[in-house]
């Protein structure tokens, strides 16, 4: 058995623990029926000895991977040249590996017979045929969803999620019995029986074909690039470059704006780029996922790498315009009320020199108490490097002025990451900073500060809006714990998710979605007990980055009077030192008070649910209740 197949049997069964064991087993009964599995055709069966339990039941498990193998092989087409990179295995421990997804994802499914009372210790793990089919015919619905997800990404400008969605899609096609089989429709893209493992090959090289970087300056060892998709720039690209000596961390593309680093002294005719696609980290809250996406690492995409030239003056000059127009667009305010006041613009303006000349304690009179302790939480996020100065503008909210924004990169060095980030800075009514936050990216504010929005709420509200989620992001990344805590009502619900395995469910009605295939293990926590795991997060990470992208926000139908509600489900990817996930965050938010509006309710969510939102709103209110008793909101009446 190699490496990877046994750190896999270790982690699937020291997740479960053997709870299976905890309460005695009619030996004698467990012998009549393992014969009796033995002799029936329905079963998938493996037995397994040891000198403990769990040594047994790792046996167990590899015979009955075996067994299937034994009776499936002939009709899987695994390729061993895609599998783990720097493996020679066999077609048939190749297709082990693979058969191996599906059972240890759904182990809930495997079920176990202790044979034995005392050591040596005999197991018996078995399943249906019945169960192991239905398994797999699960996969191709979720390769569908990912598919349309992918689509959806791209048509929004989401270059990071389109590729990671079909290339997700595609480890778990080559996963299938017969994957160059599988035909694809969309009546909603127009697509109709493609076949599915050269349509997502298409489909990815067609997004790399579109991604075009361009050095737009340089200065010294460091190049700023422009990176657009079909033209324009892209909102999100995750990339790594060869800096002369070694191939970088991951960067992050905001907007199309980028900033390397070569080794001082080298200085290339071009400069190797390559595209992220994989993004396994995030996939980390879905095992069987994961499991797939290590089997399958390293899949080659021969155009996910290009070279950057060496680009000419006029070639240059263009594409600073274009990367100056990104930070620009960034830096103005979506509304009519903008105020240009050098007041502020040239606090802000000498704050960016003061971070360019490394001069911090300069500009400490600008701040509040409180805004200087985030501006000096800001540089220590990571080390931090000005882009360039666009045109500042600045806008009024309630009592306050908020300048935006100056376009930042942040290096973690020790972890090998970088981010960049729009930072915006509110002054106070005295005309002190008292906090700075990171900025949506472009599409998400268009979708906030869409016509239909600002004529339905109006410019406050949709400002109200953005700069919760904005504040939410940046008090994660700086780890604002006291901010956190203000923002969450006292009496709020707090959900944490886990994707559990799929869920069992009578297919005859149609396809189900990856959200349907999926049982969710939830976990709810009020605030003190939110809070208090918070505080162990951010002592245990060096780094936490949260990127918010493509969200869809209802105001709720409340009848009492004053009462503004709104029901935000946001897409959210969430990576730190040691954990990453993506998923989508679903956030309650009394807006009542605009000053100060306070989450009620928030979980976390593996696949958007649309359904969930509408359940919370006036058309549907006894099911509402329900959804609020079964989720534990008994301390407030949130329809009335």
């Amino acid at each position: 058995m190699n490496f990877y197949m046994s750190r896999l049997l270790g982690i699937i069964l020291l997740a479960f623990g053997f709870s299976f064991w905890a309460t005695a087993q009619d030996v004698k009964q467990n012998q009549k029926k393992a014969q009796e599995i033995q002799g029936n055709s329905k079963y998938y069966w493996g037995i397994g000895s040891g000198d403990t339990e769990y040594s047994a039941g790792q046996a167990a498990m590899q015979d009955l991977v075996g067994n299937i193998s034994t009776h499936v092989t002939g009709q899987f087409d695994v390729r061993t040249e895609n599998l783990v990179d720097g493996q020679n295995i066999s077609s048939k421990m190749a297709t082990e590996n693979v058969l191996r997804t599906y059972t240890s994802g759904h182990i809930q499914d495997v079920k176990t017979l202790l044979l034995t009372k005392n050591a040596p210790f005999r197991v018996m793990r078995y399943l249906t045929v019945a169960t192991f089919d239905s398994i797999m015919n699960l996969r191709k619905y979720r390769i569908e969803d990912y598919m349309r997800m992918a689509m959806e990404a791209e048509e929004k400008g989401y270059i990071d999620d389109a590729l990671k969605n079909y290339y997700w899609g595609l480890c778990l096609l080559k996963s299938l019995k017969n994957p160059s089989n599988v035909l694809f429709s969309d009546k909603k893209h127009g697509i109709e029986n493609r076949v599915l493992i050269n349509w997502i090959d298409q489909q990815m090289n067609d997004i790399f074909g579109k991604l075009k970087a361009t050095i737009t300056e340089v200065d010294q060892a460091q190049a700023k690039l422009m990176i657009t998709y079909d033209g324009n720039p892209v909102p999100r690209v995750e990339f790594k470059y060869h800096d002369g000596r070694r191939w970088s961390s991951p960067e992050t593309a905001k907007d199309g704006m980028g900033l390397i680093q070569m080794v001082p002294g080298y200085e290339p005719e071009n400069v190797q780029i390559h595209y992220e696609f994989e993004f396994t980290g995030l996939a980390s809250t879905d095992s069987e996922l994961s499991e797939v996406l290590e089997i399958y690492k390293g899949t080659p995409f021969k155009h996910a790498s290009a070279i950057i030239p060496k680009p000419t003056k006029k070639e240059m000059k263009s594409a600073m315009k274009q990367f100056e127009a990104a930070a620009q667009e960034q830096a103005s305010p979506t509304d009519a009320f903008m105020k240009r006041s050098k007041e502020y613009t040239t606090k802000v303006l000498e704050i960016a020199e003061a971070i360019k000349s490394e001069q911090f304690d300069a500009v400490r009179d600008y701040f509040t108490e409180y805004g200087y302790h985030m501006y000096d939480s800001l540089l220590h996020y990571g080390h931090a490097a000005i882009l360039t100065i666009p045109e500042l503008h600045c806008y009024e909210f309630l009592d306050k002025i908020v300048c935006r924004s100056i376009p930042m990169k942040f290096t973690f060095k020790e972890a090998r990451r970088d981010f960049i980030e729009d930072v915006n800075f509110t002054f106070n009514k005295d005309g002190k900073i008292e906090s700075l936050a990171f900025g949506l990216d472009k599409p998400t504010r268009d979708q906030i500060y869409s016509e239909k929005n600002l004529t339905a709420w109006g410019d406050s509200t949709c400002h109200m809006l953005a700069a919760f989620l904005e504040n939410y992001q940046t008090a994660f990344a700086l780890k604002r714990l006291d901010y956190i805590n203000a923002f969450f009502a006292d009496y709020a619900t707090i959900v944490t998710g886990t994707v559990t395995r799929p869920a069992k469910k009578d297919r005859s009605s149609g396809a189900m979605s990856a959200k349907e295939q999926q049982l969710v293990q939830y976990t709810t926590q009020d605030k003190e007990q939110y809070i208090k795991n918070l505080k162990k997060t951010f002592a245990g990470n060096s780094y936490i980055n949260i990127k918010f992208a493509d969200a869809t926000i209802e105001k709720m139908n409340d009848r009492a009077p004053g009462v503004q509600r709104f029901a935000i489900n946001i897409h959210q990817d969430y990576c730190s030192t040691k954990y990453c996930d993506s998923g989508f965050l679903f956030l309650m938010l009394d807006a009542s008070n605009i000053n100060w509006p306070i989450i009620q309710y928030r979980t976390w969510q593996a696949e958007r649910d649309e359904k969930f939102t509408t359940k919370l709103m006036r058309k549907n209110i006894e099911e509402a209740r329900q959804l609020y008793k079964f989720w534990g909101l008994m301390n407030v009446d949130l329809l009335d």
